[in-house]
């Protein structure tokens, strides 16, 4: 059962050398094997049945649990024979769109085969001790395990304020999250070199996706990012000058999808603030009706209640190419079958006023605008929305570093923070 993943990536690779073959001798071929492994975990899964049936207590429990998760691979390999027999009919010119299917499903079939090890072999991050002291810059790291990795160190990167670094002041935390194909050290520093105030008032976090990306819906990531960002939160409360409950978490792209997904999901006392950059929610994240959890196979099954008493940002260009800010499917980004689609940003932070409690109708027209920056405030500017015109993917550099300061802090974003205020620096892309 263990082995059942790698068997069905050796088996399409193995289909892809055999190009004497026609296509559908192939997928007969490749159908074949999944219909024997089904029945090899059907028969499997009836010999779990009957254990459990003289189980008792604890041990009906696991059985049942053990059952349940072969239950789900012979479930995920029908509907590959469902898929492979769509591309034996298929025509040509589909045939590519199915594979993309097949794959994705494989990726899937990752996560049932992590889920069948014992949980003891998935530890979670070692907590610190209340002595941990004080917290100082530099390198760390969270060990976590998962379908493509085993006991991974994954690293994040902190600087404190040179001028409390020596003394126990609680200083407020501030963690980015880089865009897909980012790097956390990079970030870091553009963040130093051009966000100066934030820097010295904040201990600022760098944390690294796992193939430079964020798990959402069709990364090259499949690891638990959600268990990690709230790991470093956990780990990060435990030192002397940290304040415990004022955590600001700010993501561009496809880390403000990350962002996203710990504002809808994560339960931590410690999360203030969330600020999401040219990423408003996905069709996969509210469905029209619903928030939804990820999953741990990213189908997003579960309908969510975010947690309330959360102040939330959201930076979205108006001319942005990639993440369209009016809506629907994007031209670049991936999903499963087809590209990845988004709730029109406007309505996007609309629907997470209403999830903070805000009862009116949605905000046809800025509350202020600063230069080419349109600002939609809701519930006293807890929940913010900003309209950056003739600005793409890029957007969320425009904003000033006192605006930022200003929603950090608890206020309402200025009206009166020009464009003057904003850093002049002409390298002010890299922090993002």
């Amino acid at each position: 059962f263990d082995q059942q993943a790698n068997e069905v990536q050796e088996l399409i690779e193995r289909r892809n050398e055999t190009s004497g073959l026609d296509r559908t001798q192939r997928e007969t071929q490749y159908l074949a094997k999944t219909i024997s492994t089904i029945r090899e975990l059907r028969s499997t899964r009836g010999r779990l049945l009957t254990l459990i049936g003289d189980a008792e207590g604890p041990l009906r429990s696991k059985l049942q649990t053990q059952a349940d998760r072969f239950q789900a691979q012979v479930e995920a390999d029908e509907e590959l024979i469902r898929l492979i027999m769509r591309v034996m009919k298929a025509p040509a010119d589909e045939v590519e769109d199915l594979e993309i299917e097949i794959e994705n499903l494989v990726s899937e079939l990752e996560g049932v085969r992590a889920k069948s090890t014992p949980p003891e072999t998935f530890p979670s991050p070692p907590m610190p001790s209340s002595q941990t002291g004080v917290l100082k810059s530099g390198e760390y790291f969270i060990s976590q395990t998962w379908s493509q990795q085993r006991n991974f160190r994954r690293a994040y990167f902190v600087n404190v304020p040179e001028s409390t670094s020596d003394n126990s002041a609680k200083l407020p935390v501030f963690v980015f999250l880089h865009g897909n194909g980012g790097n956390a050290r990079e970030a870091m520093r553009g963040w130093l070199r051009n966000r100066k105030k934030i820097a010295s008032r904040y201990i600022l976090v760098f944390a690294q996706g796992y193939r430079e990306s964020w798990n959402i819906v069709s990364e090259r990531s499949r690891a638990n990012d959600l268990g990690f960002i709230e790991s470093v939160v956990q780990e990060l409360t435990m030192y002397e000058n940290v304040s415990p409950r004022d955590f600001t978490i700010m993501g561009a792209s496809n880390g403000a999808a990350m962002v996203n997904q710990l504002a809808i999901e994560s339960r931590l006392p410690n999360i203030r603030n969330y600020i999401s950059g040219v990423s408003p929610l996905n069709v996969w994240q509210y469905d029209g009706k619903q928030f939804k959890a990820k999953g741990d196979d990213n189908n997003y099954r579960t309908a969510v209640v975010p947690l309330t008493g959360r102040r939330l940002m959201n930076i979205s260009g108006a001319d942005d190419k990639l993440v369209p800010y009016d809506g629907g499917p994007s031209k670049v980004i991936p999903a499963k079958s087809g590209k990845l689609a988004f709730v029109p940003a406007e309505e996007s932070t609309f629907l997470w006023a209403k999830a903070m409690g805000y009862e009116g109708d949605q905000l046809s027209e800025p509350t202020s605008t600063t230069g080419k920056t349109e600002f939609f405030s809701y519930l006293g500017g807890d929940v913010i929305h900003c309209k950056v015109n003739d600005a793409g993917h890029g957007a969320t550099h425009e904003i000033s570093e006192p605006a930022l300061l200003k929603f950090l802090q608890g206020g309402d974003v200025d009206p009166d923070l020009s464009d003057a205020d904003r850093t002049s620096d002409t390298n002010r892309a890299a922090d993002f």
